[in-house]
């Protein structure tokens, strides 16, 4: 699911959240997380399997708004890994941390993550 968030009150920029949302057969919800963030500080690459369910994010958020190198903004890029066991919750894993950066293309208008 995608969360369009444009109350910047807490955040100072607006962003946009995808979640993982767990149902019973009945619809009830069984668990929820937000697993990427995306906005001018934040960036994200995703990847994973559908069976088993596998979903692998790095997530990048600035930790400057100076471009270090070639329209690079220094970023720490954060991997986490997303399961979910037989009843339905979903599992979180911190794999690892690790230097890097947000390459913003005016042309295209979209951005990526550049890894050290």
């Amino acid at each position: 699911m995608y969360k369009h968030c444009d109350l910047v009150k807490y955040v100072g920029y607006p962003y946009q959240e995808n979640l993982i949302i767990t149902y019973t057969k009945s619809g009830k919800v069984i668990d929820s997380k937000p697993v990427t963030r995306e906005g001018d500080p934040w960036c994200f690459n995703l990847t994973g399997t559908v069976k088993p369910f596998k979903l692998v994010v790095e997530q990048a958020t600035a930790v400057s708004n100076d471009a270090i190198s070639s329209g690079i903004i220094k970023s720490t890029i954060n991997t986490y890994s997303y399961t979910i066991d037989k009843n339905g919750f979903i599992i979180q894993v911190f794999l690892k941390n690790r230097d890097g950066g947000i390459y913003f293309d005016k042309v295209s208008n979209s951005a990526r993550i550049v890894k050290k």
